[in-house]
């Protein structure tokens, strides 16, 4: 809460009262346990379209958000250099919304990386999503951690959508 806090204190806007909440990182070293936390304002979570190898035409939201909250593994060229350790390491890292904004613009990250050539892929398939009552809380705990307070429960009614139509080049 303290870092939230802080960056109110330093970018008080009735736009970021609105928009603004809060993203934890959290990178813990595979080899000696040791966890780096860092906690960031945010004011748009991007969220994944990953599928499972499964031929669905369409993913709820919700399952796009728990792909985000999901711990991701990071060795090789990823590999994190643990201040404990002193080296780099297979680490794993996860992001989770901990304190909710009133009003969450979620973003779909639609173009999977580049090919060989240099190209981006869009990923046109459907995402479902509530109009009402999309309910983060269970991608908002933490070992059953609460994150919010009393009367700012993570429950988001759909207000708008933004569609972008077409191709990167068009």
């Amino acid at each position: 809460r303290r870092a939230l806090e802080e960056f109110k204190q330093k970018n008080d806007s009735p736009v970021y009262d609105v928009f603004m909440g809060q993203i934890k990182s959290e990178i813990r070293c595979g080899e000696c346990g040791h966890t780096s936390t860092k906690f960031d304002a945010s004011n748009t979570l991007s969220v994944p379209i990953r599928w499972d190898g499964e031929n669905r035409t369409s993913k709820p939201l919700i399952d796009c958000v728990k792909e985000y909250s999901k711990a991701e593994q990071l060795s090789g060229e990823n590999a994190w250099k643990c201040p404990q350790c002193k080296r780099d390491v297979s680490s794993s890292k996860q992001l989770q919304l901990t304190h909710p904004p009133p009003v969450l613009l979620v973003h779909l990250k639609r173009f999977r990386s580049e090919d060989d050539y240099g190209r981006r892929e869009k990923i046109s398939d459907l995402v479902d999503f509530p109009l009402e009552g999309l309910d983060l809380s269970e991608v908002m705990m933490s070992d059953g951690e609460q994150y919010w307070k009393n009367g700012e429960e993570p429950v988001y009614d759909c207000y708008a959508v933004s569609n972008h139509m077409g191709q990167l080049n068009a």
